[in-house]
């Protein structure tokens, strides 16, 4: 019995000292104990940060806010994709901003003078004594109405509308003494007219466009697609007792192409604002004219022709906004618009063949000319409403 009292005793001790050593490692190691509260003083332990003793984690796959933040628990079936704006939800999801917004511009504008074509001549001493730049136009109304539908993300869809209709300007021309007027076709016209001329002149503008948006800061940039079309009518009638002379040389425009462009933000005082807005592009211009003669109601000669040129039409301005309402504003502006590359009807009369039957020089022809400009510009005011 003593002989056995010795290992067991060994073995006792034994037990004790690991029992002793498994409790003190613990202690000293990298995770708490269990049913001991978390402090800060294992944070440095682990990668990641330590649970505040006050802030209860919600449940779901999303991080955890700061202390202070009151988080949304991302199981409550009111933000389901059906309700994704409701109010618990608007901050997140939701884009404040207006969903569409009209606008009604009205516009005055002036065409300015075309080039200085020569149109008719004194036959006596070869004078020209009417030129394309002699119809002065005034300044004339029309409407520039635009919708827009904001997509969110900055992206909006834009169509608008610019309508003038029409630009007008006379020129009356006396009959020279000594001498006859002639008109400057090639070859000359044969004949001439030997009563006083009253000449008119009309020019309309019309466009329309698609275009999409896209908004960075201060700055909008576009890129869409653009129709155009420029109508033009010129007259010249005798008057007297001799038998009334019409001629009349009409051309039409048609402008179809893309263009790019931006709007920017220049500026902003409380409720006033100054911005402005650029915009260009290339377009097929399919061109028609026509040269027509005319002694009372018969017609003496006619001339037609048409064709397809590249062509460029440009428009720019400035605009002051003064927001009355979170909703409607007022804008007040001036703009340009350009189109070159166009048959204008002031450039045709040289372009056309002698539309008089009964001369030596019957050639019945037009080769329309297209490389001549519309210049147009004014002031705009418009009222804006936006939802």
């Amino acid at each position: 019995m003593r002989g056995l009292r010795t290992p067991m005793a060994l073995m006792l001790l034994t037990a004790t000292f690991s029992h002793h050593l498994f409790v003190s490692s613990a202690a000293a190691g990298p995770y708490p104990p269990i049913g001991q509260s978390v402090s800060s003083g294992y944070s440095s332990m682990s990668p990641y940060p330590s649970i505040g003793h006050s802030v209860q984690p919600q449940s779901g796959p999303y991080p955890m806010l700061g202390h202070t933040v009151d988080q949304v628990s991302y199981e409550q079936t009111s933000c389901s994709p059906e309700s994704l704006c409701d109010s618990c939800c608007d901050e997140v999801f939701c884009d404040p901003g207006p969903k569409l917004s009209a606008r009604v511009k009205f516009i005055y504008m002036r065409r300015d003078e075309n080039s200085d074509p020569g149109i008719l001549r004194n036959t006596a001493t070869n004078q020209v004594v009417l030129k394309g730049n002699d119809f002065d136009f005034d300044f004339q109304p029309g409407i520039d109405a635009s919708v827009s539908s904001h997509l969110g993300y900055g992206l909006e869809l834009e169509a608008r509308y610019l309508w003038i209709d029409d630009w007008n300007a006379g020129v009356y021309v006396v009959n020279p003494v000594p001498g006859d007027l002639q008109l400057l076709s090639n070859p000359l016209s044969a004949g001439a007219f030997t009563d006083d001329m009253s000449s008119t002149y009309s020019s309309r503008l019309r466009t329309a466009e698609v275009n999409l948006k896209q908004s960075s800061g201060d700055v909008t940039w576009l890129i869409g697609f653009r129709w155009g079309e420029i109508d033009e009518d010129m007259q010249i009638n005798s008057v007297g007792t001799a038998g009334q002379v019409i001629s009349d040389f009409d051309t039409r425009n048609d402008l179809f192409g893309g263009q790019i462009g931006a709007e920017a933000l220049l500026g902003k005082w409380g409720k006033f604002e100054l911005g402005g807005f650029a915009k260009t592009g290339i377009y097929g211009n399919t061109a028609k004219g026509v040269s027509r003669l005319q002694l009372g109601p018969n017609v003496l000669g006619t001339a037609r022709d048409k064709r397809t040129e590249p062509a460029i039409m440009s428009e720019a301005g400035l605009e002051t906004v003064f927001w009355l309402t979170q909703s409607v504003n007022l804008r007040l502006g001036y703009q340009v618009f350009i189109a070159h590359g166009i048959a204008v009807a002031a450039e045709q009369v040289k372009k056309t063949g002698n539309l008089n039957p009964g001369g030596t020089n019957n050639i019945v022809w037009l080769g329309l000319d297209t490389s001549s400009f519309l210049f147009t510009h004014g002031g705009t005011g418009a009222l804006e409403i936006v939802w």
